[in-house]
C-alpha cells in the first residue's frame, strides 16, 4: 500500500473517532446514553457477541445482522426507539 492510501485511511480513522466523541465520557470510557439505536446494535454486536475467542459461520452472522435491521425498521415504522420501550441498559 503506498504512502497517499495509508495517509487517506487514517485521515477517515480519524474522522470516524471524532463522529464517535458522543459515546465518551469525561474519563473516555464507552458510554451508550447517547447513542443512535443503529450505533447501540453495532456495539452491542462488537461486544456482546463477536468476541475475540468465538468464531460463527458467516451465515449466522449475516442473519444476525439482517434480524437487526429488521428490529430497527420495525421500531423507525412504529416511531419506537430502544429507550422508549424501556431497555434498562439504554436508560441507566
Amino acid at each position: 500500500m503506498n504512502t497517499q492510501a495509508i495517509l487517506s485511511l487514517q485521515d477517515a480513522y480519524l474522522q470516524l473517532l471524532q463522529s464517535k466523541q458522543h459515546l465518551l465520557d469525561e474519563e473516555r470510557k464507552l458510554i451508550l446514553v447517547h447513542c443512535t439505536d443503529e450505533e447501540f446494535l453495532e456495539y452491542f454486536f462488537a461486544i456482546g457477541i463477536l468476541k475475540e475467542n468465538q468464531t460463527f459461520a458467516p451465515h449466522l452472522i449475516k442473519a444476525y445482522r439482517s434480524d437487526a435491521k429488521t428490529l430497527l425498521s420495525f421500531l423507525a415504522a412504529h416511531s419506537f426507539t430502544f429507550r422508549n420501550i424501556g431497555f434498562s441498559i439504554i436508560t441507566v
